[in-house]
């Protein structure tokens, strides 16, 4: 089997806000499955379930309405092998040959409200054609996975956007059309030399862009064994808003996933929605997820307090409540400082107190 540290290459080839751990997964899913047992997460985000399972040879389904979650999941579980290096050095060697004459490419430019706000011409240039370049010259679909993760991966440092978790425009560096070319190569060569290393991993895997609500309409009745996932804290952070510039460039609608997203601070903050919203939400999606388990199936869910109209939100005390409307039966939890975990988040919403708990489940017959 492949050395974890690999496995956490791997699990780090895209940066990806409050994400678990391999490690953190490898001992439940030892715990509560065996080798060839099919486990879901109707929360994907950045795909780490996924790479566990595989490297656990277990199988796999994630569902996520984030493109972005998707693509990231499509590579962590899609089979690289080393003849892909040659297709690659070729791309490149065309994508050189390209720019050379970029104005010969016939290519449009990437536009949408407010993109000049948020980057220069020359990026929406080089951009643009990057793409042009990837949509005219790969034919294979793993390839295509690839390429576009490395191209939605420099949107955000090309931007003027200041981070992943500052909504803001800033001034930055001016860059020329060939110095964009070469960030794009330079993450492309490094993506493919870190997924080269998960060769070995040939256990099956399947990821939905999807929204969780449907899992019972795509997935058989009792055909999952183990379910393990990390929903959304309440009014903590807004996937959509962060990955937005990224999802237009990859030619999607950020919109569809900003009216889906549950949890969001657009819901709690700025639409003012109250706490059952976001129960309900968790309740619809587990509903769904529940018709696919396997009676005695086990349940595990990483969830942490949110703060929202100003009051705590008790993660535990409202998963407990859904869990009994599945019948699923509590048989193990603990959990750690949410503040001591947090420390990328705004400091308004590390509130002491909040706590992020492990709750192991086990499903029991039919729900109500």
């Amino acid at each position: 089997m492949i050395d974890l540290k690999y496995i956490n290459k791997i699990d780090h080839i895209y940066p990806y806000p409050a994400k678990y751990t391999v490690s953190m997964l490898e001992n439940y899913i030892k715990k509560y499955t065996k080798p060839n047992d099919i486990i879901l997460d109707p929360f994907v985000g950045s795909g780490t379930t996924l790479l566990a399972a595989r490297w656990l040879e277990r199988k796999s389904i994630g569902f996520d309405i984030n493109p972005i979650a998707y693509h990231i999941s499509k590579v962590k579980t899609n089979t690289y092998i080393l003849e892909d290096k040659k297709i690659i050095k070729k791309f490149i060697e065309y994508l050189v040959t390209s720019f050379n004459d970029i104005d010969k490419l016939e290519f449009e430019l990437i536009n949408y409200e407010s993109i000049n706000h948020w980057f220069k011409y020359n990026v929406i240039k080089a951009l643009s054609a990057i793409k042009y370049c990837i949509n005219s010259n790969i034919k294979e679909e793993r390839i295509i996975d690839l390429c576009n993760l490395a191209f939605s991966y420099v949107v955000l440092p090309l931007s003027n956007q200041e981070s992943d978790t500052r909504y803001k425009a800033i001034q930055k560096e001016d860059l020329s059309i060939n110095e964009i070319l070469n960030i794009y190569i330079n993450k492309l060569e490094e993506m493919l030399n870190i997924v080269i290393l998960g060769k070995d991993l040939n256990t099956k895997s399947k990821v939905y862009l999807l929204d969780a609500l449907k899992i019972n309409s795509i997935l058989k009745t009792e055909s999952i064994d183990f379910l393990i996932t990390s929903p959304p804290y309440p009014n903590t952070y807004d996937y959509y808003l962060y990955h937005k510039h990224r999802m237009l460039f990859l030619g999607y609608d950020f919109k569809p996933v900003m009216e889906t997203e549950i949890g969001s601070r657009r819901e709690f903050s700025s639409l003012k929605k109250d706490s059952e919203k976001f129960t309900q939400d968790l309740f619809n999606i587990f509903k769904s997820a529940n018709e696919t388990l396997k009676n005695d199936a086990y349940i595990v869910v990483i969830i942490g307090d949110g703060k929202i109209a100003g009051e705590k939100y008790d993660s535990k005390e409202h998963m407990i409540q859904i869990a009994k409307k599945l019948n699923w039966e509590l048989i193990e939890e603990k959990y750690t400082e949410l503040d001591k975990t947090s420390k990328k988040f705004q400091q308004s919403f590390r509130t002491k107190g909040k706590k992020e708990y492990f709750l192991v489940f086990k499903k029991r017959g039919k729900n109500e």
